[in-house]
């Protein structure tokens, strides 16, 4: 599939989207324009903004590269690059849809726009997608939400066509926690995002964010643990799909919970699956999956009990003596990053003594 999107270097970074879509009209029919707003103090410092104009049409966009590359907007010189294909979306056939009714399209830009209302989406799987989209652009910055919109995946849809619902819901929540908002509260009496005026932004009401886990996000998590040994990589791995599926926190802490009060399982499977927890609480403050804390300390309890009445049902003495050090190692390293109160571990430690 041939491309209609432009990629756009070097635009000033007081150059709003209403700015291009002026610059560009004149060239033919307009789906989506895209600015990468700076996320991080270096991308500000940096003084100049990448952008992307996708075109209805091919030729439209041909003479759109060859008129704008090069050309001066605000005081920056454009550098205007082909970028990849992106699908033709929803919002577009929406559009066509309303004039061939006679009626007036809604105006595309949403910095345009009177008022912008947000509406948290409803379908988990692409609620999930937008959240985790949100996280690796705070983490790696701009450059990397340019690699994702040229991927051209239907399901990062949201990065190109920012009239969509859920391209709405991306910006407004990207620009809420760049803000000082948190995952669990933000604030929503309602806001102008732009300094230069703009459209008014009504957040959406707080609700409790949980998320099941999907079918195959549980396959994934189940394999994981059925498979983790005690060597590094493999903990590692268990914890990152842990991690990665924070917002389904319930079902990811019965799911290891599960694993570990397995009475089929050998006991050093356990062992190791008790350290996947273990990286899993040192981590999940950093990834702001705190919930996961919260779950596991709910049934901690039950898992050392389960694992003092292992211990005691191990025959050979010196492999259960080994068993024991290696549970009351991991407390130990509990105890030292004060991960649970002191007489909470020792209650876990209990069993073993």
């Amino acid at each position: 599939m041939q491309s209609t999107n432009l990629f756009i270097s070097n635009v000033h970074p007081t150059t709003d989207e209403q700015q291009l879509k002026q610059a560009f009209m004149q060239f033919g029919e307009i789906d989506s324009i895209k600015i990468m707003w700076p996320r991080t103090p270096e991308e500000h410092e940096r003084g100049r903004n990448n952008a992307f104009v996708c075109f209805s049409l091919r030729a439209h966009a041909s003479l759109a590269l060859e008129a704008m590359d090069g050309q001066v907007l605000d005081g920056n010189k454009l550098c205007v690059r082909w970028g990849k294909p992106v699908s033709k979306l929803v919002a577009g056939a929406a559009k066509a849809a309303k004039e061939s009714a006679g009626e007036e399209p809604e105006n595309p830009f949403n910095a345009v726009q009177d008022e912008v209302t947000v509406h948290r989406p409803k379908d988990p799987a692409v609620l999930r997608t937008i959240h985790w989209t949100i996280q690796h652009v705070l983490q790696y910055g701009t450059p990397f939400e340019v690699m994702l919109i040229n991927r051209g995946d239907p399901r990062l849809a949201f990065l190109i066509n920012s009239r969509s619902a859920e391209g709405v819901y991306y910006r407004w929540r990207m620009y809420s926690l760049l803000n000082g908002d948190t995952k669990e509260r933000w604030r929503t009496k309602m806001f102008v995002m732009y300094d230069q005026g703009g459209p008014v932004w009504q957040p959406p009401p707080i609700v409790r964010d949980v998320l099941g886990l999907s079918r195959v996000e549980r396959e994934q998590l189940v394999d994981a643990l059925n498979h983790v040994t005690n060597e590094r990589g493999s903990v590692a791995h268990a914890m990152k799909l842990a991690i990665e599926c924070a917002s389904a926190w319930e079902d990811v802490v019965d799911v290891v919970t599960r694993s570990l009060l397995d009475d089929a399982a050998p006991y050093m499977s356990k062992y190791a699956r008790l350290l996947v927890v273990s990286d899993i609480l040192h981590n999940c403050s950093e990834q702001g999956a705190w919930r996961l804390r919260q779950g596991f300390e709910k049934v901690l309890d039950r898992v050392f009990r389960h694992l003092a009445d292992v211990y005691r049902a191990i025959e050979a003495r010196l492999r259960a003596e080994h068993f024991r050090k290696l549970v009351l190692a991991v407390l130990a390293v509990w105890e030292v990053r004060m991960v649970f109160p002191p007489d909470m571990l020792h209650a876990f430690s209990k069993g073993f003594l």
